[in-house]
């Protein structure tokens, strides 16, 4: 099995425990070295679980966190009342992982249509194509980005799907 057992300790960052029913937490300043980071706790939270499996949380962390950071980066600092900074969600279950990630600008990520020779613009197509679901929560300040992604041979259903999107 692949749970987290302690937390997931990562150098100059806020770390929180790592419960074997809740979401591991990592917050993140918006900087250079936040997508490399977010990737190295993903994989660190799912230790033990199927290779294939971690490599395409890894890879959906980083497409995740690149759209939040390329928003923080540009965006106006969050309003006072609002907590600053990229928070990473990890939750590892039987079937499948959860990642979130959540930002302080509620404006939802855009997919849009990259021409051969783009260097950018294909990440949300490539969360869909690794995801059994990928939602988006809007609230007045902030956002949270819900990816799921499936062990290797689980099908979800749409009940279970629609359990988690509530």
């Amino acid at each position: 099995m692949c749970f987290p057992s302690m937390p997931v300790l990562t150098t100059g960052r806020i770390v929180f425990t790592c419960p074997a029913t809740g979401a591991c937490w990592l917050r993140m300043a918006p900087s250079p070295g936040l997508v490399p980071a977010a990737r190295r706790f993903t994989r660190r939270v799912l230790a033990g679980c199927d290779a294939g499996h971690v490599d395409d949380a890894e890879v959906v962390t980083s497409e995740l966190v690149t759209n939040s950071l390329k928003y923080a980066l540009v965006a106006a600092d969050p309003p006072e009342h609002v907590v600053p900074g990229i928070w990473l969600g990890v939750r590892v279950l039987k079937r499948f992982c959860h990642l979130y990630v959540r930002d302080p600008y509620p404006v939802p990520p855009v997919r849009r249509t990259a021409d051969e020779t783009d260097t950018c613009g294909r990440g949300l197509f490539i969360v869909e194509a690794l995801t059994a679901a990928f939602w988006v929560e809007t609230r007045a300040f902030d956002k949270t980005v819900h990816a799921v992604i499936a062990r290797p041979g689980v099908v979800l259903s749409e009940a279970e799907l629609d359990e988690l999107r509530r």
